[in-house]
C-alpha cells in the first residue's frame, strides 16, 4: 500500500516538474527531453545510422549492407552533389513535418533547424558553402499558406552554420501540379523544368539547397538543374526527412 502511495507521488511530482519547466520535445520519437530536440535514445540511433544508411547519391535510407538505393543504381541524381536526410519520413517526425508544412506551426522551424545544423556537420563539413537556398512555392500556395517551409528551415540553418541564406534565387512555374498525389514518374514529369532561374549571377558559388522532405527528389533535381544554369559550382542538399528503399 505504501510503495503504491510513494509510486504515485513520484509519478505527480515528475508530472509536476515538466509542467514548471518543461523540456523540448525530441522531434524524432515526441519524448520530451532536454538534449536540443533529439532524446538520448533517437541521437544514438542516429549517430549509429540505426533507422538505415543513406544512399551514396540521393539520401534515401536503404538498409546497412546497401551503398545505393535501386533508382540510384540505375541512374545517379543529376545536377546535384549529394542529398542527406536527418531521419525517416514516418512516424512522430512525419506527423510534425505536416503539422509544418500545412497546420500553420512555423515554430518548429528551430527544432528542425538544430537537428539539420547537426546533419550539415557531420555530413558536409569539409565543404564550405556560400550561400544557403530554399525551394521555392508558387504565389497561389505563399497566399495559401502565409509562409514559404522551406525558406523558414533555411534561415534556421544559416544561423545554425553560419553561412547566408538567399531568397528569390528560384521561382516555381504557377501551373505546376501539387506533388502530394502523384507517384515516383509522374513527380519527375511534373518537376521537369518547374523551377524558373532568376537573374542572379551564381558563377563558382557553393549552394546548400534545404527542403523539409526528400521523396523522389524530382523538386531537388529540378532546383540544382537551375542553379547551376546560374552558374553554380555545385549543389548539395539536406532535408529533415526522406523516405526508404529497403529493398
Amino acid at each position: 500500500m505504501a510503495e503504491g502511495f510513494f509510486t504515485l507521488l513520484k509519478e505527480y511530482g515528475k508530472a509536476a516538474v515538466e509542467l514548471l519547466f518543461p523540456g523540448e520535445t525530441c522531434l524524432i520519437c515526441g519524448k520530451t527531453t532536454n538534449q536540443g530536440y533529439l532524446c538520448k535514445s533517437c541521437a544514438d540511433k542516429w549517430e549509429n545510422f540505426a533507422w538505415g544508411r543513406p544512399c551514396d547519391y540521393c539520401g534515401v535510407f536503404v538498409r546497412q549492407e546497401h551503398s545505393q538505393c535501386r533508382w540510384c543504381q540505375i541512374e545517379p541524381p543529376l545536377y546535384i552533389e549529394r542529398a542527406r536526410a536527418f531521419g525517416v519520413y514516418q512516424g512522430y517526425l512525419r506527423d510534425r513535418l505536416l503539422a509544418f508544412k500545412y497546420e500553420g506551426q512555423t515554430s518548429l522551424a528551430k527544432g528542425f533547424g538544430v537537428l539539420l545544423t547537426k546533419l550539415v556537420v557531420r555530413e558536409f563539413a569539409g565543404i564550405s558553402f556560400d550561400l544557403i537556398s530554399s525551394v521555392p512555392v508558387t504565389e497561389k500556395t505563399m497566399a495559401k499558406r502565409g509562409y514559404n517551409q522551406s525558406l523558414l528551415l533555411a534561415q534556421a540553418v544559416s544561423s545554425g552554420i553560419g553561412v547566408p541564406w538567399a531568397d528569390h534565387l528560384l521561382a516555381k512555374r504557377a501551373d505546376v501540379v501539387s506533388q502530394t498525389t502523384l507517384g515516383r514518374e509522374a513527380r519527375i514529369a511534373n518537376m521537369r523544368d518547374a523551377i524558373v532561374p532568376l537573374d542572379v549571377d551564381l558563377t563558382g558559388k557553393r549552394i546548400l539547397l534545404v527542403d523539409d522532405i526528400f521523396t523522389t527528389g524530382a523538386t531537388a533535381y529540378a532546383c540544382g538543374k537551375a542553379l547551376k544554369q546560374m552558374g553554380a559550382a555545385g549543389v548539395w542538399v539536406i532535408t529533415v526527412a526522406a523516405g526508404t528503399d529497403f529493398q
